[in-house]
């Protein structure tokens, strides 16, 4: 690609205009400054000549080498038989990355060769003026088809040849006019060069596209045939396979000799075997080889974690997950061996087998490792088990795909190993369930659920479908526990050095529990930012794609990539609606998490640098804010969808329809819900509407939530709110008057009574755990005389308490009235009455 993009540049700079001059003092000036602009033309040509030769040349072995991968590549496509999937699709795979290679190189033949005409006419033009310059030269010049051409001047000869004449070049012009005819006509002349051989460029490079394109049509054929056979048409359920096991048995043996059985060939009477590097012993040989690196990785991670580990490190915790640990540097060593080896070694099985086994040791590591960051010592062993079953499955089918297995040795066994891991898995999850944490658990009971759909595919005659299922969630897998574990490791950063990082910030002046609230809340956004956008934003954007990503992966075991990007990105046309596609869905989903963290972090910093304005109403910016992002995610979202005003006049339209009726009630609320916000009411106040006291929690558009004094949640609707004429009790300050009525005796002192009421109650004027004061300072405590009662002297108390304390302070407010009389001896009289009884004579008894 890099050699054609040269050649490429290489013509488009031959191509263009280099002898250009501006206006000068005079023509003779102006001929000497064309002609060293020419000569200069001239030199650079020569070089670029050479390299374009020497380009020409590999560009020409490529087009060789590209001739002789699309004959290959046509013998193994057309050679296949249906039977053998895994290698009509490793064939297809091949035609079709050819094709998109040899795409990617296209050239712009049909362009480069208009530039350079049009450089060849320019030089024409030039040649012709200077030749008419006088004294004029009458002469022929050679078309690009190589035919000659007289120019047809029409002058008066007299005047070319009179020294006399108006105007008539001295012999510098002449000499300069000649040196430029000569450079202008061989620098046309190697266009001309280039041109004819550009010409026959083309044609090769248009004939090995037609080839190319064929072989791709026929792989295309070839796919659709491969996913009728995967995704619709069955095969042949496993129980009739069962039924007629002796012909099943003789079709499997033939094609296992056809597959893997070494190639022979008779000469002078004798067979000689013919070795392939598809076939016979290199098979063995590979599966050996991976065998041994395996068990090599396997006994060097046990030697390492066991003995050369230094004893400070050998915790007990490290010595609980050592067992996991070993498996997962196990399989790290594996993947990194195999890398290395496979740059060295240039053998097409041993490519293909590599490749695939560093993919599925990536994976592995992946998932075990996850269970090391994640996992307790005591869960780490149950966990490792309950995802063993899964994985060793996923590692059979990566073998069935490595030594391109034959579809009759699949439909054989694999459906009752596959029963066999199943069961193994149920066996497995039941004895863990209870030991491992709930994330793990729902993982491996979807393990355990794709092993069960697999297993009930494989019976009923889609096994290759079973195949594909199971790999695809084993990617699937890989991708969730990694991102489980970036959200472990990203609770830890913010529990550790994070926490610590902001506690130092403020001196130590702010608790940890307090740190994580604000945290959460964005009060330290400034330093939390990159923290966030990790948290909030890149990881559940990477969750997004890890669904496609999977899928895409996955559908590699069938070499069926391409077609995959081809379904993500088909378009699916809704009249008059949208248009959208399976990777445009994704992107939507991603843009509201990266929408999401912006509204976030706008509110943040708005809030921390208006926090400390008396007049800041948070409750109306956090919904203005987030108004105007969503909007514009919304408007985004119709445009990536390509939503019409038609289709968004039907979808209201319908919506409008539904709701009608409800609209009234709707709007009032959402009126009255700004209204509210603008300043009315914010979070935190205490409010008083129908008898009914609480602290207003949120407010949104529709209803505005308050929790009563007795922990109640109640939900009021704004336009109750206005009709029924709420009382905001701290809407000014956060205090509340308080009034208790109390008596004394009659003849007690009053003035004595308020000094000893007055200094008991200042004993209770204390502060709240966030630093105000219970009694507000401004208002001083007053003992008033209310009334002559009629057992006492009725006194009132007034107080003017925090809304949110005014119960408990009441209580014991009242109690210390009663202390501070008590203590003084003063009575608390109570309602009596004298009753007089007078002498009754004999006959008013009667």
């Amino acid at each position: 690609m890099k050699k054609i993009l040269f050649i490429l540049i290489l013509f488009m700079a031959m191509s263009q205009q280099g002898h250009a001059v501006l206006k000068e003092k005079d023509l003779g000036h102006t001929l000497h400054v064309l002609r060293l602009e020419l000569y200069n033309k001239w030199t650079r040509q020569k070089e670029r000549m050479k390299q374009m030769e020497e380009r020409q040349k590999t560009q020409h072995a490529r087009l060789v080498d590209i001739t002789k991968r699309c004959e290959t590549t046509s013998l193994i496509l057309y050679s296949q038989g249906q039977d053998f999937t895994f290698d009509v699709a490793y064939a297809c795979q091949e035609a079709t990355t050819l094709y998109h290679e040899f795409k990617k190189s296209t050239i712009p033949f049909d362009q480069i060769k208009q530039n350079i005409e049009y450089e060849i006419a320019n030089y024409d033009s030039l040649i012709y003026s200077l030749k008419l310059l006088p004294p004029v030269i009458v002469d022929t010049l050679e078309n690009t088809d190589g035919k000659q051409s007289s120019f047809i001047i029409k002058v008066n000869e007299k005047d070319s040849l009179n020294e006399n004449s108006t105007f008539m070049l001295d012999a510098q012009g002449i000499q300069d006019r000649a040196m430029c005819i000569e450079y202008a006509e061989t620098l046309r002349k190697n266009m001309i060069i280039i041109l004819k051989r550009l010409d026959k460029d083309n044609k090769h490079y248009t004939d090995l596209y037609l080839r190319v394109e064929r072989l791709n049509d026929f792989a295309q054929k070839k796919y659709t045939d491969l996913q009728q056979s995967i995704f619709i048409n069955p095969g042949t359920n496993y129980l009739q396979i069962l039924a007629g096991i002796p012909r099943q048995w003789k079709r499997m043996r033939d094609d296992f000799n056809t597959k893997y059985k070494p190639l022979e060939e008779r000469r002078n009477g004798r067979f000689q075997e013919y070795r392939s590097e598809w076939r016979g012993g290199i098979v063995l040989f590979a599966s050996i080889f991976m065998l041994i690196y395996i068990l090599g990785a396997v006994i060097l991670s046990n030697v390492i974690l066991r003995w050369l580990v230094p004893k400070r490190f050998r915790t007990e915790k490290f010595k609980q997950k050592r067992g996991t640990l070993i498996i997962a540097f196990a399989v790290l060593l594996f993947a990194i061996a195999v890398m290395t080896v496979r740059t060295l070694i240039h053998h097409n099985l041993m490519l293909m087998a590599t490749g695939l086994m560093i993919e599925m040791a990536w994976l592995i590591a992946a998932i075990y490792i996850s269970l090391v960051i994640r996992l307790k010592g005591e869960q780490i062993t149950d966990g490792a088990k309950a995802y063993a079953p899964f994985i060793l499955m996923s590692m059979i089918v990566i073998c069935f795909r490595i030594i391109l297995i034959p579809n009759t040795l699949v439909n054989i066994i694999f459906p009752p190993i596959l029963l066999a891991f199943t069961i193994w898995q149920i066996i497995i999850l039941k004895k863990s369930w209870k030991n491992m944490p709930t994330s793990d658990s729902i993982y491996c009971s979807i393990s355990l659920f794709t092993m069960l759909a697999s297993c009930i595919l494989s019976w009923i005659g889609f096994t290759l479908m079973a195949v594909q299922i199971i790999v695809w969630w084993t990617f699937q897998l890989a991708a969730i526990a990694t991102i489980t574990s970036c959200y472990d490791l990203m609770e830890m950063y913010e529990n550790g050095p994070l926490c610590r990082r902001i506690k130092k910030a403020y001196r130590d002046t702010v608790k940890e529990e307090e740190i994580r609230f604000k945290m959460k809340r964005g009060d330290f956004v400034d330093q939390t930012w990159v923290y966030d956008f990790v948290n909030r934003a890149f990881i559940p954007v990477c969750a997004v794609f890890s669904i496609i990503t999977s899928i895409y992966m996955a559908a590699a075991i069938f070499n069926l990539r391409h077609l995959c990007i081809s379904w993500f990105m088909q378009e699916i046309h809704v009249d008059r609606l949208f248009t959208a596609s399976i990777y445009k869905f994704c992107i939507v989903a991603a843009l509201f998490f990266i929408f999401k963290y912006i509204n976030y972090l706008a509110r943040s910093v708005w809030f921390r640098y208006r926090r400390n304005n008396k007049n800041f109403n948070a409750t109306l910016a956090r919904n203005i804010i987030a108004l105007l992002i969503w909007a514009i995610y919304v408007m985004v979202v119709f445009l990536m969808l390509h939503v019409p005003g038609t289709g968004i006049a039907i979808v209201t339209g319908g919506l409008s329809t539904g709701m009608g009726f409800a609209s009234k009630s709707l709007l009032e609320n959402f009126f009255y819900g700004i209204s509210l916000m603008s300043g009315r009411v914010r979070v935190g106040d205490y409010i008083e509407c129908d008898g009914m006291i609480g602290k207003v929690e949120s407010i949104t558009y529709q209803s505005t939530q308050i929790t009563t004094l007795d922990g109640s949640v109640v939900a009021i609707l704004n336009s109750d709110l206005f009709s029924k004429n709420f009382k905001n009790l701290t809407r000014n300050h956060q205090y509340e008057r308080l009034s208790i009525p109390f008596g004394v005796s009659y003849g007690t002192n009053v003035e004595d009574v308020r000094n000893m009421i007055v200094e008991g109650i200042k004993t209770l004027c204390k502060k709240t755990p966030d630093g105000r004061d219970i009694v507000t300072p401004k208002h001083p405590i007053l003992v008033a005389f209310s009334d002559f009662g009629a057992s006492s002297i009725d006194l009132l108390l007034v107080v003017w308490v925090l809304v949110d304390q005014k119960i408990s302070f009441t209580a014991q407010a009242k109690e210390k009235i009663y202390q501070v009389l008590n203590e003084n001896n003063i009575e608390i009289p109570f309602p009596q009455q004298d009753i007089y009884i007078r002498s009754i004579t004999k006959s008013e008894q009667n």
